[in-house]
């Protein structure tokens, strides 16, 4: 993957909603990417800009499309890797996602493709989308 590629899929997350849409690249510490999230001021990793985006703004499960208003992480809601950590997924922030307790127990350490084929195909299409986009 060339650079121009690897920063477009580092500068934005592929789903275009709450809270995802609040969430911005600022720069690179140290060749990782640091974010802003819109209404706080702090320099953060992708993990973090995306708890603290759904702390804000709120959001819905990436899997079922429950609906949340801001609030923390807790075991309600959570933050979810679509490729499994387990598996060699990643901490960026393409790969992290909302979703509500009920579904990340179900989804637990599986890949996209094996808990929601329909989504998982979704989600790929909007990856590949931004990765063309000039």
């Amino acid at each position: 993957m060339a650079k121009r590629e690897r920063k477009k899929l580092v500068e934005k997350h592929p789903v275009s909603e709450e809270p995802y849409n609040r969430i911005a690249l600022h720069d690179y510490l140290h060749g990782k990417p640091r974010y802003r999230v819109e209404g706080d001021a702090r320099y953060l990793c992708a993990k973090r800009a995306v708890a603290v985006a759904f702390e804000i703004h709120g959001g819905r499960c990436f899997y079922c499309d429950k609906v949340a208003k801001p609030q923390k992480l807790s075991q309600h809601w959570t933050r979810d890797h679509i490729w499994p950590v387990s598996d060699g997924g990643a901490d960026i922030l393409p790969n992290i996602v909302l979703a509500c307790g009920t579904c990340n127990r179900s989804k637990a350490a599986k890949p996209l493709t094996q808990f929601d084929e329909a989504r998982a195909i979704t989600f790929a299409s909007a990856l590949l989308g931004q990765l063309r986009a000039k």
